[in-house]
């Protein structure tokens, strides 16, 4: 759609041009400037606007000067009309910011005489000269603008001369593929000027243009093929259109043909109809380029034009060097997929290349210099990611091997190139060293004084530096009962350090109960290894009634299932009922005092019985005496929700039923304070 709107665009000011009518009676001078100097472009009926490729663009369109990227001296010699020859020299040379040329062009004439009235006046040599500088730059990758100021200096005789400078400007469309190509110029532009011993105003011979280069790559044929459309308007004088095929064959030798129609019918006929026609030949030889013109003027005779270019091929504008910054986190990492510090991320920033980056490279390279993994843009002009992430593989897919690295971040843009200091990354895959050893692989934390404590002994150690460990003391079911952690960065190789355990948990705060118990020391490095060893702590503490009696036969001890408080039927109620006796209210309060020790822990309140009458009268019995505690409880402000009364009858006897002193121990309310967390 945009090639189509272009078009339209072209041939609308084509057509406005060449319907423009002369304005009678106006003189223009200096029609050397009229004049192609380039075999090329004459060959092509210099409908160069919008194809502008080489130094030729500082005449037909300066906008095309940004696009070339390489310097070119150029040399033109011409054999024109009446024994004249046109000669020209020009250079070309790009810049960081955009693309310089100067060229010189020289007509000249053969010797003359003036006579008046038979006498010889003068002799002269008729000459014109002119010398162009122009400048062009891309404002985007697609789009370029330059200008060209030049001076020209015109003597017919040595008396009648005149010199006036004028300028050039164009702009010059290329897609990206440099498939399509518009341009729109203005050349010859300045002020009205008189020759000297003249009164008469000249006109500058002012033209506007505007052209298309459509460029197709036969690949197969390995031919290049270049068409061009132009349409232009002289300010003073009748428009034009041109049309030009180039191919080029091998990309060494080229055959050019043009066809320009003038827009007006006296123009054509005075020249002949085949001076509408020309066409040409080109060799380009590595850097060397020679082109040849020819014209027909069928009568006036022929003209023919030979060019010499010179292409510094390979050349490229030193940019200028600004700085770049690369991030690397982590700068240590481990990629060997366990999940953790398997990435290392890499975050480039360009700030001194305000638009577009036309390229950018992140190479790692190995510790002898080679480039091991390289992340670049696909494409031009393709936008840098914030983030790069490298998963610690080669261009092959395979994973390096530890060590150090470095990372380097290259970008151009705008005549700049951009680079970053070197970061290191360390590859590291191998775990840390650790060991945890004990004081004592038994011990008694009974508080007799003896065997109270164990100490244990960890050591670790890495080839970088050590993140985090963590010891956990486990039980025999793997419940962690009691943890030791690193508590703050640690940025040492080396780390060692005891810690002593005096057998009490981190669940209740209370002695555990005798068993083996397993101390695991795990350790991880900077670079997220992990390392981890165990051993083995015997808590034993010797056969002894831990039992706490409480006035009124309350009895506490510490069981596996967690604290009982075991209460006497005898205390609590009567013989064969359910309600709670006024001797009951002393025991019951030191259960409340108990259970306020104990605000998060969940209660259970079971009552039993002997196995004296029935089983269901036992039940019903122990079940409502549970019932009676709990409300008690509830009353005196423990937390209805943390309690569970429930009646058991004979189950669970804690002595023999068979005789009188072990059926009143079987009478019994037994209130349970779980452990945290059950």
């Amino acid at each position: 759609m945009k090639k189509i709107f272009i078009l339209y665009i072209l041939f609308w000011f084509i057509a406005l041009l060449s319907s423009a009518p002369s304005i009678a009676g106006e003189h223009t001078g200096l029609e050397f400037l009229k004049i192609s100097p380039s075999a090329r472009a004459n060959a092509l009926a210099e409908a160069f606007c919008g194809l502008a490729d080489d130094i030729n663009a500082l005449r037909y369109n300066p906008g095309g000067l940004g696009f070339i990227s390489e310097p070119e001296i150029q040399n033109s010699n011409m054999t024109y009309l009446a024994e004249t020859s046109y000669n020209s020299l020009g250079y070309l040379h790009p810049l960081t910011n955009g693309t310089f040329a100067v060229d010189i062009h020289y007509l000249s004439g053969p010797a003359m005489t003036r006579i008046e009235e038979g006498t010889v006046k003068e002799e002269f040599s008729p000459y014109t000269g002119s010398l162009d500088m122009g400048f062009g730059r891309k404002v985007s990758p697609t789009l370029g603008w330059g200008v060209n100021f030049g001076y020209v200096q015109d003597q017919i005789t040595n008396d009648y001369k005149a010199g006036q400078p004028y300028y050039n400007g164009g702009l010059l469309y290329r897609t990206k593929d440099e498939i399509f190509s518009f341009g729109i110029s203005a050349q010859n532009v300045g002020n009205n000027f008189n020759y000297t011993e003249s009164t008469i105003m000249e006109k500058m011979p002012s033209l506007y243009r505007a052209g298309i280069a459509l460029k197709f790559v036969l690949a197969e044929q390995d031919s290049d093929i270049n068409i061009l459309m132009e349409g232009g308007k002289y300010d003073y004088g009748p428009g034009y259109y041109a049309f030009g095929i180039e191919h080029w064959g091998a990309k060494v030798f080229s055959l050019k043909v043009g066809y320009r129609y003038v827009l007006d019918e006296k123009i054509r006929s005075g020249l002949g109809g085949l001076s509408a026609w020309r066409g040409g030949l080109g060799v380009r030889i590595k850097r060397i380029g020679i082109d040849y013109a020819f014209q027909p003027f069928d009568t006036m005779g022929n003209t023919h034009r030979v060019t010499l270019s010179y292409r510094f091929t390979g050349w490229v504008v030193k940019p200028k060097e600004v700085s770049a910054t690369l991030k690397v986190d982590p700068t240590i990492f481990s990629p060997n997929g366990d999940g953790i510090k398997d990435n290392t991320f890499i975050f480039p920033e360009v700030t001194e290349i305000k638009r577009k980056l036309n390229s950018w490279e992140l190479g790692i390279y190995d510790s002898t210099g080679a480039i091991i993994q390289k992340y670049a843009n696909t494409k031009k002009d393709e936008k840098l990611p914030k983030i790069i992430s490298w998963d610690g593989k080669d261009t092959d897919g395979y994973f390096v091997y530890e060590g150090t690295y470095t990372a380097q971040f290259i970008a151009s843009g705008e005549g700049k190139l951009a680079k970053s200091s070197k970061e290191s990354i360390v590859v590291d895959n191998t775990p840390p060293r650790v060991s945890i050893t004990l004081s004592a692989d038994t011990f008694s934390p009974d508080g007799d004084g003896t065997d109270d404590n164990v100490t244990l002994y960890y050591a670790l150690t890495d080839r970088y530096n050590i993140d985090r460990w963590q010891i956990y003391l486990m039980n025999e079911g793997k419940k962690v009962i009691y943890k030791i952690k690193s508590t703050e960065t640690i940025t040492i190789s080396v780390v060692t350090g005891d810690h002593t355990w005096d057998g009490v948990d981190d669940i209740y705060s209370t002695t555990v109960p005798n068993g083996l118990y397993s101390a695991e020391l795990t350790c991880w490095d900077i670079a997220g290894n992990r390392a981890s060893t165990q051993t083995f702590i015997n808590v034993y503490i010797p056969p002894k009634v831990v039992e706490k009696i409480i006035e009124r036969k309350v009895e506490v001890k510490e069981e596996a299932r967690g604290l009982v408080v075991s209460l006497s039927s005898e205390v609590l109620f009567k013989t064969g009922k359910s309600e709670l006796g006024p001797e009951s209210k002393e025991s019951l309060d030191e259960v409340v005092d108990i259970l306020k020790a104990y605000p998060e822990n969940n209660v259970l309140i079971e009552g039993y019985t002997d196995s004296s009458g029935s089983r269901d009268r036992n039940v019903f019995i122990s079940s409502k005496r549970a019932w009676s505690v709990y409300s008690y409880l509830v009353k005196n402000g423990a937390n209805p929700a943390k309690l569970k009364p429930k009646g058991y009858g004979p189950d669970r006897p804690i002595a023999s039923n068979k005789t009188k002193a072990g059926r009143a121990k079987n009478r019994r309310v037994e209130i349970i304070i779980q452990k945290s967390g059950e």
